[in-house]
């Protein structure tokens, strides 16, 4: 039974030049093509950024949350955060990752400024919580 806590912190200043140098290509590496088309939806470009940002700080927070805990290895797009009908993220794995997992639940948080974007995730077994 495993339990994790997980925080990243992205400056978006380094992110901009990262997809700037890349020409896009670092979206494919970390979004699920379902996150894609929400990212290209945003019509801003400040917006997107912060949103690229955001979901990037999850994914590695979710990563270091999962460490050990899990014998999984996970890419940046195996890991799916979407919003509920209220807004709040929500982590969903791939469909390929899904086995084994079953039993845990993550919980994550995002937030942003002017310069950086952070995440937090906490993994637990469902069990704890008696969570369905």
């Amino acid at each position: 039974m495993g339990i994790g806590l997980g925080m990243d912190l992205v400056e978006l200043n380094r992110i901009n030049l990262s997809l700037e140098r890349s020409s896009g290509n670092i979206i494919k590496k970390v979004l699920h093509p379902s996150e894609i088309e929400r990212y290209e939806e945003l019509e801003q470009p400040k917006r997107k950024l912060e949103w690229f940002a955001g979901r990037l700080a999850a994914k590695e927070a979710v990563k270091k949350a999962i460490g050990n805990s899990i014998e999984m290895k996970l890419r940046l797009i195996d890991i799916i955060i979407r919003n509920d009908r209220l807004g709040k993220p929500c982590v969903q794995l791939s469909e390929e990752k899904k086995t084994g997992f079953e039993e845990y639940a993550i919980e994550i948080t995002i937030t942003h400024s002017e310069r950086t974007a952070a995440a937090v995730a906490i993994l637990y077994p469902k069990q704890v919580f008696n969570i369905q």
